[in-house]
């Protein structure tokens, strides 16, 4: 039987000039995250946001913002079952 990803609720919990943070519901000891990312949410290519060793246990995450930049970019968080 295939193991389904639960739902993440995510939050974005500070933004400014120069960063912005999320914070995702936790879902037990025995879960990890990935923060991903998509330029366009027509094509769906959702990609692991570069620059972290991903999954991480903790449940949430701070990212360089750049304020000249007029790119729209979505996240989502994808949580997997790393075990006991």
């Amino acid at each position: 039987m295939a193991e389904l990803n639960p739902a993440v609720g995510v939050n974005v919990v500070s933004t400014n000039q120069t960063t912005q943070s999320l914070e995702w519901s936790n879902l037990g000891s025995y879960y990890a995250y990935t923060v991903e990312y998509c330029d366009n949410l027509t094509n769906g290519q959702w990609q692991s946001v570069p620059g972290v060793t991903w999954p991480i246990r903790q449940t949430s995450w701070t990212m360089p913002v750049d304020p000249y930049s007029s790119q729209i970019r979505f996240f989502r968080v994808r949580a997997e079952l790393v075990g006991p």
